[in-house]
């Protein structure tokens, strides 16, 4: 299950979208002590902008630590864009059926 997440970070008066990337979810687990389904299930704000501080990290866009980050961050906006291929829904690409008469 693959869950695509995007943030619109607010720093410094801009807006910049980033997309929170496989290793951001590894390291928000690892440091945060709890996976991103609880998370989802129970959101704090330490945990968004330290994902948002993360993202804009390994974008190369902050060199700072995340606490002196945190004094140019104005607000961060969540959107869940969905998931890749969730288990419980058919892979709908596989249809075979055709517009083309056959012979």
């Amino acid at each position: 299950m693959a869950i695509k997440v995007e943030l619109d970070v607010e720093y410094e008066g801009e807006t910049t979208s980033v997309v929170v990337r496989p290793k951001s979810f590894k390291e928000f687990e690892t440091t945060q002590k709890k996976s991103f389904i609880d998370y989802t299930e129970n959101p704090d704000l330490t945990g968004t902008y330290w994902l948002a501080w993360h993202s804009f990290k390994l974008k190369g866009l902050t060199t700072k630590s995340f606490d002196d980050w945190l004094d140019g961050l104005d607000d961060v906006q969540v959107k869940v864009i969905g998931e890749e291929h969730p288990k419980d829904q058919p892979d709908q690409s596989s249809d075979t059926t055709s517009d083309s008469p056959s012979h």
